[in-house]
């Protein structure tokens, strides 16, 4: 056997050198069969290579063409082996210099391109008897990176773990902390074809740009396979995902772009005024005044007459009229609309804003800040969403979406919210503006009260919650907040440091009028809140159903994890075995069970794999008052998970609770699901590292969805039968959102205190 070689090509960390291989029969045909296997040979170091067929389309190509893919090394010189796994049984070598085919590389990809991309084609195919990696993505963790990597093979006997090594440049292997996320045995990919495949993370520190990751078969029976990475490569992945997970407040000049197009034009706005004449809701513009800024009142002001919606009053209550600055504003405005009341004494923001609530005559008030702009139509958008329903059936609470500006008038950093969140609004006040409330309803629910101060918006928006108003989000950019020195805006808790404590004891009270048990905290954040809700005495028992066949690694740490991380132990644990063959399994069935008597039970199941009739199986034996739906690959990490999750529903109104999922790198497998486009069900925040928030924080914050994952979920075992269960119809995919689905208008929940999902099934 001789080899000799020809054009090179470098792409993705990997050298593609064309070779002649001469005295072997048919060679491109063996490399196709896997029966031609390479290495390369540097330093002492043998890493991996691989030999495939070399094709060139519209040119007739020798059999003896094929194309050997190995790591691109730091290295002057090394050797190349090939070899014949068949009867002929030889062995051939080509001594090679690594960084002149890089320049070869370079120059053949100016002069050659179409030989060039000839060289990669089939480079990512998996071959028979051989390894085949590929990188699926690159995933920034709290420190470092995730890089993602499927290892797939053919074969009949799947039932192995391969080797997985990562060496450096200079073949030297290095440390790596290395997860496995999940494995395929056996999947049908074709009539003749079976593949396995095991998904990889593989955890690698900040500053490690080039390297290669290797898999080998233990039993010897697989060729080993690799995949390289360099710089540019790494680079390139780290961006897309980047790219990919960026948020509206990601890139402020885009967003200027966009609002820009989604504005009201002049014509718009003219026939607005036009339509104005037939709808007949007023508003009252409430804007307490204390020590304003003239200039920044006065574009407040301009801001509110330049409303293509006439039927508003604006009422200006100037708390320091020493300084002349409201009057001189209001003098300048000629304009009936625009009323200046002087405050004998500054009562504070609340007795202020009261002030204004009790000489308002509009059918809405309307919650200004005096600092602040809104958009020409803001108010047109709000009667229009009043107009359109019956009398009996509009809303009494609106806001809409928001952003925040400096004085150089530059819009960014956008809040696009969601309709009525209770659980996100018990962590935060996310309503804040465009505030307004029907006149009625406040006459109803009373005025806020001193203790609230700061918080007066926060706690108006709560009681009306209680009082079970009809709020409406109005889905426009319709205000703009003001970023400045003094604003709460620029995260200056200095300026109203009464109003963090006024916020919680707001909600506090909310909680207590509504007569459910919790405790509010304070955190790090400002303004932001945690409900620890009180649980029932004697706690209630939870059965904990977790559908199982085979797979003891995932099985035995998770139910582990139930008995000795959760805090709560007032549970029993419900197997439910479908037709596992594992010797294995059986025996740590019988360990379970005989460590923790009367809190484990094996149901056995006997038709086929149905995760629906699994479950509903399962909750036919429970014996406690609530159901947690565990998957078998995941372990608690979080003490508080069970406690935090049955708090939740001890609210009348929330029907299922679901867990913030880590993969086993740590990053975010399940923080909630939303419908998105298309009507596809997608998770939202995946492979966030734990801290990262978010948009709007709504990866850290309790908040309500379309759907929690079946992967966890808790439900009052009351509520899982009012909904028949899970729908059999959907045996392996889908079941969990549909069985949500079936509980509507019930609202879904999701706390933050998390399991890790290790592996999927």
């Amino acid at each position: 056997m001789r080899i000799t070689q020809h054009e090179v090509c470098r792409a993705y960390g990997r050298l593609h050198l064309r070779v002649d291989i001469e005295g072997i029969t048919k060679a491109r045909s063996a490399a196709a069969r896997g029966l031609l296997r390479a290495s390369l040979v540097i330093n002492g170091h043998r890493l991996p290579a691989r030999i495939r067929p070399y094709r060139f389309r519209g040119l007739d190509v020798p059999e003896s063409h094929c194309v050997i893919d190995f790591p691109e090394i730091s290295a002057r010189k090394a050797l190349l082996e090939v070899w014949h796994e068949g009867p002929q049984g030889d062995r051939a070598t080509l001594r090679i210099k690594p960084r002149k085919l890089v320049w070869e590389s370079r120059a053949n990809r100016r002069v050659r391109g179409g030989l060039i991309e000839a060289l990669l084609e089939g480079v990512d195919a998996l071959l028979p008897g051989s390894y085949q990696l590929t990188v699926q993505g690159c995933f920034e963790r709290e420190t470092g990176v995730s890089l993602r990597v499927r290892v797939a093979w053919q074969a009949e006997q799947s039932d192995h773990n391969p080797e997985i090594a990562v060496f450096d440049r200079a073949g030297n292997e290095l440390d790596a902390d290395i997860r496995v996320l999940e494995r395929d045995c056996g999947q049908t990919a074709s009539s003749y074809l079976s593949v396995s495949s095991v998904t990889l993370a593989l955890c690698l520190p900040e500053g490690l740009e080039w390297f290669s990751v290797r898999a080998s078969d233990p039993r010897g029976l697989l060729t080993d396979g690799f995949v390289s990475m360099d710089p540019c490569h790494l680079s390139s992945l780290r961006k897309g995902f980047r790219a990919a997970s960026l948020d509206a407040c990601g890139d402020d000049n885009r967003y200027r772009a966009w609002l820009a197009q989604h504005r009201s034009s002049a014509p718009e706005l003219a026939l607005q005024r036009e339509r104005s004449s037939a709808m007949g809701v007023s508003f009252s513009i409430v804007v307490p005044c204390f020590q304003s800024d003239s200039s920044r009142l006065r574009e407040l002001v301009d801001s509110i007459l330049s409303q293509s919606y006439p039927r508003w009053e604006l009422l200006l209550l100037d708390a320091s009229p020493e300084s002349n600055v409201v009057r001189g504003v209001c003098s300048a405005v000629s304009d009936l609309r625009v009323i200046y009341v002087r405050l004998e004494r500054n009562a504070g923001i609340v007795g202020n804003t009261n002030e204004g609530i009790q000489r308002a005559k509009g059918d809405y008030v309307a919650f200004v800040d005096h600092d602040d702009l809104l958009e020409p139509d803001a108010l047109y958008w709000y009667a229009e969403a009043i107009g359109a329903k019956s009398p009996d059936e509009r809303p009494q609470v609106l806001y809409c979406d928001e952003d925040s500006f400096h004085e150089s008038g530059d819009f960014g950093q956008p809040s696009f919210k969601s309709d009525l969140n209770v659980d996100l609004l018990y962590s935060h006040n996310y309503v804040t503006h465009l505030l307004v409330v029907e006149r009625a309803l406040i006459e109803s629910i009373g005025l806020s009260t001193e203790d609230v101060s700061g918080a007066q918006d926060y706690d108006l928006t709560l009681r009306a919650l209680g009082a079970g108003a009809r709020f409406h989000h109005v889905a426009r950019v319709l205000y703009h907040w003001r970023i400045h020195e003094d604003s709460t805006n620029a995260g200056n808790v200095g300026s109203k440091p009464y109003a963090l404590e006024a916020g919680r004891l707001a909600l506090e009270r909310h909680l207590t009028e509504r007569e459910i048990g919790a405790q509010v905290e304070t955190t790090y954040e400002p303004f932001v809140y945690r409900v620890r809700y009180a649980l029932p005495e004697p706690q209630p028992l939870v059965s904990v159903i977790i559908p199982t066949r085979d797979h003891v690694d995932m099985l035995a740490p998770c139910v582990r994890s139930l008995f000795e991380t959760s805090a709560y132990q007032n549970i029993e644990v419900l197997l439910v075995e479908n037709g596992s063959a594992d010797p294995a399994t059986e025996e740590l069935y019988s360990e379970l069970c005989s460590r923790h008597p009367d809190r484990v039970r094996v149901l056995r199941w006997d038709g086929g794999f149905n995760y629906s009739r699994l479950i509903n199986y399962g909750a036919s034996h429970a014996q406690g008052d609530y159901l947690l739906l565990l998957n078998n690959d995941t372990e608690v990490i979080s003490p508080d998970c069970v406690v935090e999750m049955l708090g939740y529903l001890q609210r009348p109104e929330v029907g299922v609770v679901g867990a913030k999922l880590y993969f086993a790198d740590d990053l975010v497998q399940h923080a909630g699901m939303v419908v998105g486009a298309y009507d596809a069900l997608v998770h939202v925040n995946q492979y966030f590292p734990p801290s990262r928030p978010g948009y709007l924080a709504r990866a850290v914050r309790p908040g309500n969805f379309s759907a929690v994952t079946g992967a966890c979920q808790m439900v009052r075992k009351t509520v899982f039968w009012e909904t028949s269960g899970y729908d059999p119809d959907f045996a392996v995919g889908f079941n969990d959102a549909r069985f949500l689905s079936k509980g509507h208008p019930r609202r879904l929940s999701r706390h933050l205190y998390p399991l890790r999902r290790a592996l999927s099934p």
